[in-house]
């Protein structure tokens, strides 16, 4: 390969990491409360995640798991968010499967009672009436 070649070469990488790592900053600022908080970068310098603060990740995070996970900045923020959903369904699942069941059981008890007192009988002992 000779020198111009892999000046050339050169030269096309670096502008791919430029135009990635311009997306990448276009895409942060796009997010809400993320102005101000993307740090400098060299030109032809990816970009460089160890010098986000704590809470330009989170930003990102919140707004962009997929970017996160390619900056290798991922906390398992939506892993919690989905497992704190799932226990919420599950605990309305449980709650209406007993709001059922105490249907169930109200409608039984009255139907006893009603039976009861057509015949005479006490409707809460089902002893007869005297």
């Amino acid at each position: 390969m000779s020198l111009e070649e892999r000046l050339f070469k050169s030269f096309d990488d670096q502008q791919k990491v430029e135009h990635e790592a311009r997306e990448i900053e276009t895409l942060i600022k796009s997010f809400e409360g993320s102005s101000g908080l993307l740090p400098k970068r060299q030109y032809g310098q990816p970009v460089d995640p160890s010098q986000f603060g704590l809470t330009l990740k989170s930003i990102i995070e919140r707004n962009h798991k997929e970017l996160a996970a390619h900056l290798k900045i991922s906390t398992g923020y939506w892993e919690r968010q989905a497992k704190e959903q799932e226990q919420y369904d599950q605990m309305v699942q449980t709650m209406q499967e007993k709001t059922e069941a105490l249907k169930q059981k109200n409608f039984e008890d009255r139907s006893r009672r009603e039976w009861r007192m057509t015949r005479g009988l006490d409707p809460t002992t089902g002893n007869p009436l005297i």
